[in-house]
């Protein structure tokens, strides 16, 4: 799991604007996280919560290459055929 957790916070990086990343973060993980703590999961905030998050994911696919070495996860490339935000062609 920590592996996959890895791969796909690198692939986040690569299709996902910074700044939904970020609203994603400060917002919809701490109050999903909140709500489960508290007991709540039967409700219509962490139902929205959770639309939010799947939302957000919509565009979330691709390839990650991982380098495991000496108990170390390195990610070695990624690509991604549904959104660049970088774009090599753009670049040069």
């Amino acid at each position: 799991m920590t592996l996959l957790r890895l791969a796909h916070l690198d692939i986040e990086g690569l299709v996902m604007d910074g700044q939904l990343r970020s609203l994603r973060d400060q917002f919809c993980t701490h109050n999903w996280s909140r709500l489960l703590y508290n007991g709540l999961f039967f409700t219509p905030e962490r139902e929205f919560l959770d639309n939010s998050i799947l939302f957000s994911q919509k565009n979330v696919s691709g390839t990650v290459r991982i380098l495991c070495f000496k108990g170390n996860a390195y990610v070695l490339g990624r690509a991604s055929k549904t959104s660049k935000l970088y774009s090599v062609e753009e670049a040069r």
